[in-house]
């Protein structure tokens, strides 16, 4: 839910209130606050928020509709989420050993 909320947000409140007045700018006005809600994590989260951001935008004005930036997002989440369980825990049916575990 917190991605479908981003994504309503970001590339559908916003971007698509400002397409009118700005143009295609309005990806980049979307971008920078965007990139303030990433300012908490790792340098190479906020700098790929920037390219997120700007590719999210384009998708969303393009076809018109958030839906690709869902299920990119989702995808992406996932994506690191597995990988970093699979780098702590394992995989299910191969657990990786822990020292101390």
């Amino acid at each position: 839910m917190q991605f479908f909320a981003l994504e309503v947000f970001f590339r559908g409140f916003m971007l698509h209130a400002l397409k009118r007045p700005m143009g295609a700018y309005a990806i980049f006005a979307m971008i920078v606050p965007y990139c303030m809600i990433h300012y908490h994590k790792p340098i190479a989260e906020v700098l790929g928020a920037v390219a997120a951001g700007t590719v999210l935008g384009t998708l969303s004005l393009h076809t018109g509709s958030i839906w690709c930036g869902v299920l990119i997002h989702v995808s992406v989440a996932w994506s690191m989420d597995s990988l970093a369980l699979m780098h702590t825990v394992g995989s299910p049916g191969n657990p990786r050993l822990v020292p101390g575990g």
